[in-house]
């Protein structure tokens, strides 16, 4: 018995939930004042919204990963392979539910 695949990112983040329609700038969620569309390139049709945040919030977001950087750009490559392996499989057990 095989299962069709979702053709989709919207038949796969079928709970809104799963997206946030904000910016993440440093550690805070920042809302903005309008959202531009996600668009899926497979469809080509809108899936999620994302927040307009402004010139200001982008420089400071900018400023915010290049610091961040400065630390993680100093692990070595397993680490950060280990980092990443971490958040991936907590971020789908989290979502699995929900997918």
């Amino acid at each position: 018995m095989s299962s069709n695949p979702p053709t989709s990112l919207q038949a796969i983040l079928q709970n809104d939930s799963l997206t946030k329609q904000c910016a993440l700038i440093g550690p805070d969620w920042t809302e903005g004042a309008k959202h531009f569309p996600i668009i899926d390139p497979a469809t080509g049709q809108e899936f999620s919204q994302m927040a307009d945040v402004g010139r200001n919030a982008i420089v400071e977001a900018i400023s915010h990963a290049h610091q961040a950087f400065q630390t993680f750009g100093q692990t070595s490559e397993y680490e950060r392979a280990a980092i990443l392996e971490k958040w991936a499989t907590k971020t789908l057990v989290e979502s699995k539910a929900e997918v």
